[in-house]
Parts: C-alpha cells; structure tokens; sequence
C-alpha cells in the first residue's frame, strides 16, 4: 500500500525545513504530513552555507556515494509551489526526483547543480554525515539505524 494520497507529491527535506528548524513551520503551514525518517543516496554532497546546509550533486563518479539524511513529507501541488518560492526553484536550488533508501519511494529532493556556476561550493565546510542540526529523536533514529 502507497503513503501518497491522490494529488500529494512527497518530499524529502534536509535542512531548515525539519522539525526543530527555523522553517518548519512553513510545513505547518503547508499541511505537509510526516511520513517518517528517511534518506536519499547518490551522488551528493552536503555543504554549510551558514544558517542552512545544501546538497550539492557532485556529478563525478570517482567520488563515494553519500547519503543524505532527512524527513519525509507528503504535500499537495499547492504546498509544493511554496516549497519551490522558499528553496528559490529553479534559479537557485532544483528539484529533482529520486529514490529514498528506507521507505523506497519517489521524492522530490531540493540540490545545487554541482561544483558549477555561481555557487563554488568547495569554499564550503562540508556537513559530516550529511546530517543537520538533528533533533535528539532524529539522532536516535539514524543510530538505531548506523547512518550518523
């Protein structure tokens, strides 16, 4: 059985939109549902820009594979459009659609294009486990599950 309701889009969220964070609360808003944990593995990086990390697909495969951990949400078009206005797509971060590792599904996730344009994310401090600010519940979580 799917955890997507007609007309609902999931998504995979990693930084300031978690719970505990700075703009969950646009979730709220948003009546995103929380479909659990879950993380997304490829070729990826996670880069502190400050206040907020960004994945940044890397685009090489010479380099290993990293996951990134996260919250799934399903939303509706609607709350997928004020998604899109906050995380500044396409202009500034894309969305795009992979594969989640636990709960194996389909789910928009938020990235840099790689190393390229006008964000040189190798000035960045890279994010260790491309975990961000955990709550302790998520840390538990990713413990239980030897991913942080």
């Amino acid at each position: 059985m799917s955890i997507q309701a007609k007309g609902t889009v999931r998504v995979l969220v990693y930084g300031s939109l978690k719970q505990g964070c700075g703009n969950h609360t646009l979730m709220e808003r948003i009546g995103a549902k929380w479909l659990g944990y879950d993380s997304i593995t490829g070729d990826f990086g996670m880069v502190s820009l400050g206040g907020f990390p960004g994945v940044v697909r890397r685009g090489s495969s010479s380099d290993p594979l990293q996951t990134i951990l996260g919250e799934l949400y399903s939303t509706d078009e609607e709350g997928l459009a004020s998604l899109d206005m906050l995380e500044g797509h396409p202009n500034w971060y894309e969305r795009r659609k992979y594969r989640t590792d636990l709960l194996d599904m389909r789910a928009w996730m938020y990235t840099f294009p790689g190393g390229q344009g006008y964000l040189d994310t190798t000035r960045y401090d890279q994010v260790d486990g491309c975990l961000w600010l955990p709550t302790v519940d998520e840390q538990d979580f990713w413990d239980k599950h030897n991913a942080a």
